[in-house]
C-alpha cells in the first residue's frame, strides 16, 4: 500500500497485476461463487486468475466436453483429475482411452452419472478402474 500516487509511480507498481481476492479464505470465495449460477458463469469466473480457474474446477458439479473438441487423452484424463467433485460428466465422442477411466475412478468417486459413447478405445481394465473409484454410477451412456 502507497501512500501517494507519485508513491506508486515511483515503486512501478503495476496495480492490473495484484489478484485483490488473494488474501480470502477459499471457503469465502466458494461462498461468493455460490450466488452465481454454475451452467452459465463459472466459466467466465475461471478466466479471472489461475487461483478461480483451480477453485471453479474444484467446485464443478457437471462437466460436458463438445463432441469432436480436438483432445487427446492425456488432457482429458488431466482435466477429469482437477474436477473432484463432478456428479455429471459427458465425454460423448471424444477420445477416451482406459487412462482417462482410471483418472475417472481416481479422483471422481461421487460420479453419478457418465457419458461415453462413442469412445472406441475403452477396455474392461479400464471399466474395472471405474468401477472401483465410482461406485455410485447410476447412468452410463455408451
Amino acid at each position: 500500500r502507497f501512500c501517494s500516487v507519485e508513491c506508486r509511480e515511483r515503486h512501478e507498481f503495476d496495480m492490473s497485476t495484484i489478484d485483490f481476492t488473494s488474501f480470502l479464505r477459499a471457503s469465502l470465495m466458494k461462498r461468493i461463487f455460490s450466488f452465481t449460477q454454475e451452467s452459465s458463469k463459472w466459466g467466465v469466473l475461471a478466466q479471472v486468475c489461475r487461483r478461480w480457474w483451480r477453485m471453479v474446477s474444484q467446485w464443478r458439479r457437471t462437466l460436458v466436453l463438445p463432441k469432436g473438441c480436438g483432445l487427446d487423452a492425456g488432457t482429458v484424463a488431466s482435466l477429469c483429475a482437477r474436477c473432484t467433485h463432478l456428479s455429471e460428466l459427458d465425454l460423448s465422442e471424444v477420445v477416451v482411452d482406459d487412462n482417462v477411466l482410471e483418472a475417472i475412478g481416481g479422483c471422481c468417486h461421487s460420479l453419478l452419472k457418465l457419458g461415453i459413447r462413442g469412445c472406441r478405445f475403452v477396455t474392461d481394465d479400464g471399466f474395472a478402474a471405474l468401477g472401483e473409484g465410482c461406485p455410485g454410477i447410476l447412468d452410463l451412456d455408451m
